[in-house]
């Protein structure tokens, strides 16, 4: 019922109609077939976040929200799902990190915490951890979801090799991860840029998928994943410790952040249109039925 309840949601609102079992069927056709593989599921944001000036990414943000976008995830979105083979059996995993809703972050922003958001306790242990309440995907629902961005052209599926060791830790590290949110508060029952999910802190979507990668031994795709910003210091706000950072301050702000020479603090954070990127600008990705795009790579080790 729930599955037939959002199926009818979506078909209602969506721009094109598609076939809602489009993904289910590419999946079983195409990247399921090989033998210890990851998936990475891309959903762009609809316009490219602008990472140069404080105002620009704000607004790009706002842009993604509100003009006529294609996704809900206006900041972009991964997934992963995981597919070894153990002999002569399969072992399949799908996981996502979501929140139950970015608006904490705003909320954050017109409280006075500045980008102090982006922060990882580990690099800068005087700003702090800030975090939402977190959800992992409900892949009953986000295939349907996958299916409507494939039909609206807004889409990437990434497919890479591993060896069968490399594909059975990562495995092993998407169901105890799922255990943890099932079983306490924290893992995918929290939401954050800054946070480990190697110590199942929370995370937001890409940090799994990045740590997901790097646990299989990936680590040119987990590193191609990351975006450096340079944060100037005036907009990393505490309001705990009385440094506040007013909303205005961030918009009248405009100094290039994406230039190391600015003299800001350093965040390096892993980024979905990185991975999208890669999959839209490599020679070996096809076009699916002039829709979606499609890369599949031998990294095998």
């Amino acid at each position: 019922m729930k599955r037939l309840l959002f199926l009818i949601l979506f078909i209602s609102c969506s721009d094109e109609p598609f076939d809602p079992n489009a993904y289910e069927e590419f999946a079983d056709e195409s990247f399921r077939k090989i033998e210890n593989s990851i998936t990475i599921n891309i959903i762009p944001s609809t316009y490219e976040l602008e990472w140069t000036t404080p105002r620009m990414l704000i607004f790009s943000i706002l842009k993604n929200q509100y003009y006529f976008p294609k996704t809900k995830s206006y900041i972009g979105h991964v997934s992963a799902e995981v597919n070894c083979f153990d002999g002569n059996n399969q072992k399949r995993e799908f996981i996502g990190q979501s929140s139950h809703s970015l608006d904490g972050f705003r909320n954050f922003i017109l409280g006075g915490y500045g980008f102090s958001l982006l922060n990882k306790p580990q690099n800068n242990y005087d700003l702090p951890l800030l975090m939402v309440a977190g959800k992992l995907d409900d892949y009953s629902e986000v295939n349907i979801k996958y299916a409507e961005y494939m039909a609206n052209k807004n889409f990437a599926i990434l497919t890479t090799k591993m060896s069968e060791k490399s594909c059975l830790r990562a495995l092993s590290y998407i169901k105890e991860y799922k255990k943890k949110t099932i079983e306490g508060k924290e893992a995918g029952n929290r939401y954050g840029f800054g946070a480990d999910p190697l110590k199942f802190e929370g995370a937001g979507c890409a940090p799994m998928v990045q740590t997901i990668l790097s646990l299989a031994d990936l680590e040119s795709l987990s590193s191609g994943m990351d975006q450096e910003v340079f944060i100037p210091k005036e907009l990393l706000g505490d309001p705990e410790t009385k440094n506040k950072v007013s909303l205005w301050k961030v918009l009248t702000n405009n100094k290039n952040i994406s230039n190391s020479g600015n003299g800001g603090v350093k965040f390096s954070f892993p980024d979905p249109q990185q991975l999208y990127d890669i999959t839209k600008n490599s020679p070996l990705t096809r076009t699916i039925d002039d829709k979606f795009l499609y890369l599949e790579l031998n990294s095998e080790k």
